[in-house]
């Protein structure tokens, strides 16, 4: 299947962000180790712990990403999918983006179908027969994934990064995707929400910032840069959706 051109909607301050957040996981790449940090961590200077807690406050606090986390762990939760508020929302960002309204349940039946959520205990079975949506294949959204880190003008470097850091969730993903696991209330706004959080306390402590994991950066970068295309065309929902839960998915999954 063709792999269209993702459009991306990035205010000003996400498009900062996304690069600042490239820049600090690059600065790692150098090799270098010292006593108080390893490579795998990467250290903050006063102005950039500034202006991450700034543009990460305005992205966690726009209506976009307080509707769209909660959409996400709803969806992969227990929860029914036939929730009128899941719907209302991915059909009200759709229209924001200037896509019919139409035929809406249908849109919605192939949406899910193109997730690949099986709904044999959440929800009416036979409506599958009439969705036309197949799940989206693994490898099909990971070129989605490539596409989508081109077009935010990521470095081939920072591009490779994010790729390995979803492909080592591939199995994690999957789980969620069959039901065989879930999303906690919150776990899409936590990896954000809590660096927000500790930029501020140190701030006000005057201790100075921790170095902050290149995991931890990766996958906020990720979800950042995933729901810029949330709610746009089916499939890069689809795409942005499981590419933002990678990003909140913690190591501990992955084992």
């Amino acid at each position: 299947m063709a792999i269209y051109d993702p459009q991306l909607f990035l205010s000003r301050d996400d498009r900062e962000l996304l690069r600042l957040l490239a820049e600090l996981l690059l600065s790692c790449e150098d090799g270098k180790e010292d006593q108080n940090r390893s490579i795998e961590e990467v250290p903050l200077s006063y102005h950039e712990s500034q202006s991450l807690l700034e543009l990460l406050e305005q992205f966690v606090e726009s209506r976009k990403f307080q509707e769209g986390s909660y959409f996400i762990e709803k969806l992969f939760s227990p929860a029914s999918l036939y929730d009128k508020k899941l719907r209302d929302i991915y059909m009200s960002w759709r229209g924001r983006y200037g896509k019919s309204r139409s035929v809406a349940y249908i849109q919605w039946e192939n949406f899910l179908g193109r997730v690949g959520i099986w709904t044999n205990q959440r929800g009416n079975p036979n409506v599958w027969y009439r969705a036309s949506a197949q799940p989206m294949p693994f490898d099909h959204f990971l070129r989605m994934e490539q596409r989508l880190a081109q077009g935010a003008g990521l470095s081939l470097r920072v591009q490779a990064l994010v790729l390995k850091f979803v492909a080592a969730r591939a199995a994690a993903l999957e789980k969620i995707r069959r039901g065989d696991d879930r999303l906690e209330d919150g776990q899409i706004r936590e990896p954000p929400t809590k660096l927000l959080e500790g930029l501020k306390r140190q701030h006000s402590s005057m201790t100075g910032t921790a170095p902050i994991s290149t995991t931890k950066l990766a996958g906020i970068l990720t979800i950042v840069m995933d729901f810029s295309v949330l709610f746009t065309t089916r499939d890069w929902s689809v795409a942005g959706l499981l590419s933002a839960t990678a990003g909140a998915l913690p190591p501990a999954l992955l084992d």
